[in-house]
């Protein structure tokens, strides 16, 4: 029906009041009911339900001051009572066999098994209630007894239904796994021929090879090894000059090494650096292989200072070498210059006033305020040269590109 809302408050020292009045419009009656809700107090002090009933004395033909707590907080036991769940497991326990004690609280079937009184009152949960929906021919499945204990020989109303601690813990440590028969075969592990000496039970052999320390690429399944290493004592993989960063104990190293991601990678550089360092050995034959010499292109601005076996595969790396010319060998070998000498920058053309020390030239060239570029393609026929600022915009519509 249609609802109608009166609120008056009365304000004491402590205890607040509400009155909520709603309208009943009903075949038999017509009038106003109102409910007292409380914050403070249980029971309304007289003072004020006189002062309510003289404030709404209009509005009341026929109805009564109550106490709304119950529907403010409903009884659990009232919610599950009329949802018809259980309220161990909170399942639906209409279309079941349940169990109920003299005060009707109800159980499930399911949570029978676990408590041999009611949870709530620890009265006895002898009667049966099947389900309202359930035939004649109808049988409640049986109980599943994960954890089934025996009653204790009395009742204590301080313990809860379930049974005592340390009654728990004795039963439990008294228990043993069963003696294996006497014709029990024991196989020996997959990977006995890496090493693995364990023999185990034919149901626990697949287990044991999932987790077995000498599984070839356990380390690529990230599982759990029962073998504990201080971290001083692993062993980094031969590998990590090329990028491995594999750190294991000393009996897995070789393992790991086999399979490992960066063999190759790790094959290749080695197989070139051999190379060069025959080509480098045979074409110096006076020199010791250890003796620091320069690079090639210290002319050119390079400071680096390497064993002479490394001096080629420097070299093929510098990072000045696209500044040298084949000519630059012969040219040097005719004329001998003084490094003291001052000589134009060479982008004297495009504004540069400085004159730099010979032995200096490259370095400021590299460096100067009016340094130009030269196109990408310029070995495809591209002469141009251009401010850095302008290089990309060039090499976008550069001609010479395809």
């Amino acid at each position: 029906g249609t609802f109608r809302h009166v609120i008056v408050q009365a304000n004491y020292i402590a205890v607040l009041a509400m009155a909520v009045c709603s309208e009943s419009n009903t075949s038999r009656q017509r009038g106003y009911k109102f409910a007292m809700i409380w914050s403070r107090e249980r029971s309304p002090p007289t003072t004020i339900l006189k002062e309510l009933r003289s404030r709404l004395g209009a509005y009341i033909n026929q109805g009564e001051i109550r106490m709304i707590m119950d529907s403010l907080y409903p009884n659990l036991h009232e919610r599950f009572k009329s949802e018809g769940v259980c309220p161990i497991c909170l399942m639906e326990m209409e279309f079941a066999l349940r169990y109920t004690c003299t005060n009707g609280h109800t159980i499930c079937y399911r949570c029978k098994p676990y408590y041999y009184a009611c949870p709530t009152c620890t009265s006895p949960l002898d009667m049966e209630m099947p389900s309202a929906h359930a035939g004649s021919s109808y049988s409640p499945p049986p109980p599943t007894h994960f954890l089934p204990h025996l009653l204790p020989p009395k009742f204590h109303e301080q313990y809860p239904s379930a049974p005592v601690m340390e009654d728990f813990l004795n039963h439990e440590r008294n228990w043993y796994p069963p003696a294996p028969s006497d014709d029990q075969e024991l196989k020996s592990c997959s990977y006995a021929h890496l090493g693995c000496w364990v023999k185990v039970p034919e149901h626990l052999i697949d287990l044991h090879v999932s987790r077995c320390q000498f599984r070839p690429h356990l380390e690529e399944e990230h599982l759990p090894t029962d073998v504990a290493h201080a971290h001083d004592e692993l062993v980094e993989c031969k590998h990590r000059i090329v990028g491995c960063k594999v750190r294991t104990s000393p009996w897995r190293v070789p393992i790991h090494e086999n399979y490992c991601n960066y063999k190759e990678r790790f094959e290749a550089v080695h197989d070139i650096t051999e190379a060069l360092e025959e080509i480098t050995v045979t074409s110096e034959e006076h020199g010791d292989p250890e003796e620091l010499v320069e690079c090639k292109f210290r002319r050119h601005g390079c400071m680096v200072n390497m064993p002479r076996r490394r001096k080629l595969i420097h070299q093929e790396k510098c990072n000045y070498g696209k500044y040298h010319q084949d000519d630059d060998d012969s040219s040097e070998s005719e004329t001998e210059h003084d490094p003291d000498e001052q000589v134009p920058c060479r982008w004297a053309e495009h504004g540069c006033r400085v004159r730099p020390k010979r032995r200096r030239a490259e370095a400021h060239e590299e460096k100067c305020n009016y340094r130009m570029e030269e196109c990408m393609f310029m070995q495809h026929g591209c002469t141009e040269l251009f401010h850095p600022s302008r290089k990309h915009a060039h090499e976008r519509s550069c001609q010479f590109a395809d």
